[in-house]
């Protein structure tokens, strides 16, 4: 009998990759959605049902009962404090109202994805067992991340089976906000300097299988973190500008300066209202250096780290057939 699977956040990134993967692996897949499903979503084999994701009611509606698996994806990923509503509301709201309708429709399990910006930097490479990061951190995103992982636990204490996943960043494709609008940086002459951090990168694809792995996995560990190869973000960079034929990227911003134009950012959105494109909280993602250890991942759910090179030939392929698609329609 095919597995049924209730999915949020079904239009994202990361979401979409997971829908296609749970339809090859022949699941049953419900998902949720606030506004208008796009296109692909009405034709892709989902039942698709609208509603607020903060209301545990409207939730339990759309949820079947004794679901095998609930991929809770959805998410607001702003770093500006104007948006700390929003991030209240997507971030903890929505966990709670999730995690409640999961225990009235007798879910199976519950698979949230989060960050491994919720770890602390530790000594060397972040695993399961590094420090969260304080409640107190300034970054609203991960401090509405780090509320939505304590509803988690405290789901898992009342006897609710429930994985976190904590990916890295990640790269691939249907990617339309995140690492992808670097290729249109790149492509428009805009990118001059990257940030002097070191991260480790995973693949969006392998991110999608491993959030099946923890769903039907017997004996899941409470967190996994995955991660990929490391790279400097100089050398992200200067790929993808070799990749979308920009100019090379060959300098790098120190961090007082990024620290201090993001800074200045803020201050100017407090007066304009409008969100920022560089924040204090992102200023300190990109100084920070976030290397991830994914040994458990790899152990109990087959998680292959990968290539940066795959990733980024994966993401610039989506991008340019985008470019392609979007020419053809003027």
């Amino acid at each position: 009998m095919d597995k049924t699977a209730f999915v949020t956040g079904a239009a994202g990134f990361v979401g979409r990759n997971l829908v296609e993967a749970l339809r090859q692996d022949q699941w049953s897949v419900h998902a949720l959605v606030r506004s208008a499903a796009p296109a692909w979503m009405r034709d892709s084999g989902l039942t698709v049902r609208q509603g607020a994701l903060e209301d545990a009611a409207s939730v339990a509606a759309a949820m079947p009962a004794k679901v095998d698996a609930v991929f809770h994806l959805a998410g607001n990923t702003s770093m500006w404090s104007g948006d700390a509503h929003r991030l209240l509301r997507d971030n903890v709201a929505a966990t709670q109202g999730l995690l409640d309708a999961a225990r009235h429709r007798q879910a199976r399990r519950v698979v949230m994805t989060s960050t491994l910006g919720l770890f602390q930097d530790g000594n060397g490479r972040i695993n399961e067992h590094t420090a969260l990061q304080p409640g107190s951190i300034r970054n609203p995103y991960l401090r509405t991340k780090l509320q939505a992982d304590a509803l988690l636990t405290e789901a898992a204490r009342q006897g609710l089976s429930v994985v976190s996943l904590h990916p890295a960043h990640i790269l691939g494709k249907y990617d339309v906000t995140g690492w992808i609008s670097l290729f249109d940086d790149a492509a428009n002459g805009k990118m001059q300097a990257a940030p002097r951090g070191w991260a480790s990168f995973c693949a969006v694809s392998a991110v999608a299988l491993a959030h099946i792995a923890a769903a039907t996995h017997p004996t899941p560990a409470r967190r996994y973190v995955l991660g990929g190869e490391d790279a400097s973000y100089l050398e992200v960079f200067a790929e993808v500008a070799r990749c979308a034929g920009g100019q090379p990227v060959r300098s790098t911003v120190p961090n007082f300066v990024l620290k201090s134009l993001a800074s200045l950012a803020q201050l100017g959105a407090f007066f304009s209202g409008k969100k920022p494109s560089l924040t204090p909280g992102l200023a300190a993602v990109l100084t920070r250096t976030m290397l991830a250890d994914s040994s458990l991942a790899q152990h109990d759910l087959g998680y292959p780290t990968g290539r940066l090179s795959d990733m980024l030939d994966a993401a610039h392929a989506d991008w340019a057939g985008r470019q392609i698609a979007s020419r053809s329609r003027r």
